[in-house]
């Protein structure tokens, strides 16, 4: 880690002692007064200290780091050019209607999920990802929305269509796609070979105020470049939400955050590791600060062209 990157939640409050000054001179002891008597307030049963803010995440900017600053001032293209560019150009029926969504032929419906300027080969490059869905007024937790990609190349000035292509996989669950953690940026690593790996943060409410964290991963390579949805990396997560800072609570308040780092051993692709920080709940009213055990290992996994989990993954990182 060669950066400081900002902790990717907002800091929590802390209590604060106020120390209360006498407006004048102090008063001489036998003149004090006496200390008033225990209140009910006393048995108030004492708190458990709350962390100041969750633990930072510490892997630097990657997402663009090489792209070219021409590149940088020349707005990508937006959600609808890459929806025309997945799915096809929209219906007339579709005019007016949100530029980040539109309805299919099949019947699903389409939305823009989220697009990533990176650098590959000393080029500046776009991806932007949507996801499709049947239209369900129940969806199944495990029902997840289909991928699709749209690619630019930015050439002489603007940026130039490179490839585009619906099912390259399949993620979320309940019909949606994962929500976009807007305070972190996207990892980017170059394997070589005109190869790049996409690390995208994410963020997702879970039962009883646990926010999840996570990466959704994508890997493109090839001439034209294409796309798969290459996994998920588990993050850690915040329970603060939902959690109590009184001793014995049945839900002691616990966070963990991690530092994602691409360890290049030679293979085509990466391994990530991401040693986890924090605190985690073991059980009713027990919590416990994370170890050097508690790091998530994933591998790439040619077989099924997806990172598959080196070990067991710690409870930390949900």
């Amino acid at each position: 880690m060669t950066a400081p990157f900002p902790t990717r939640h907002a800091a929590l409050p802390i209590a604060l002692v106020i120390g209360l000054v006498a407006c004048g001179a102090e008063a001489p002891a036998s003149q004090a007064p006496a200390s008033p008597p225990p209140t009910a307030e006393a048995a108030v049963p004492a708190e458990v200290p709350v962390d100041a803010a969750l633990p930072a995440d510490e892997t630097p900017d990657t997402s663009v780091t090489g792209v070219p600053d021409a590149a940088l001032a020349v707005p990508p293209p937006g959600p609808a050019a890459v929806l025309d560019a997945a799915y096809g150009p929209s219906s007339p029926a579709e005019n007016g209607a949100l530029a980040e969504e539109r309805s299919l032929a099949d019947g699903r419906r389409a939305a823009f999920w989220r697009g990533q300027v990176f650098a590959l080969g000393g080029a500046a490059w776009y991806v932007g990802f949507a996801a499709s869905a049947a239209p369900s007024d129940f969806p199944a937790p495990g029902q997840t929305v289909e991928l699709a990609q749209a690619t630019w190349r930015f050439v002489d000035g603007t940026w130039q269509p490179v490839s585009a292509a619906a099912g390259i996989g399949a993620f979320g669950g309940e019909g949606r796609a994962p929500s976009s953690d807007g305070t972190q940026d996207a990892r980017v690593f170059e394997a070589g070979g005109g190869r790049v790996l996409l690390a995208m943060p994410v963020a997702d409410l879970a039962n009883a105020g646990v926010r999840a964290y996570a990466y959704e991963l994508f890997a493109g390579e090839g001439e034209p470049l294409a796309w798969r949805y290459a996994g998920r990396l588990p993050a850690g997560s915040d329970n603060h939400a939902g959690c109590s800072t009184v001793i014995g609570a049945d839900t002691p308040c616990a966070s963990t955050a991690g530092t994602l780092e691409f360890v290049s051993e030679g293979a085509p692709w990466p391994t990530l590791k991401l040693a986890l920080q924090g605190h985690v709940v073991e059980g009713p009213g027990q919590a416990r600060k994370t170890t050097s055990a508690d790091v998530v290992t994933l591998a790439f996994d040619a077989a099924s062209g997806r990172y598959e989990p080196v070990g067991a993954i710690p409870d930390a990182a949900y």
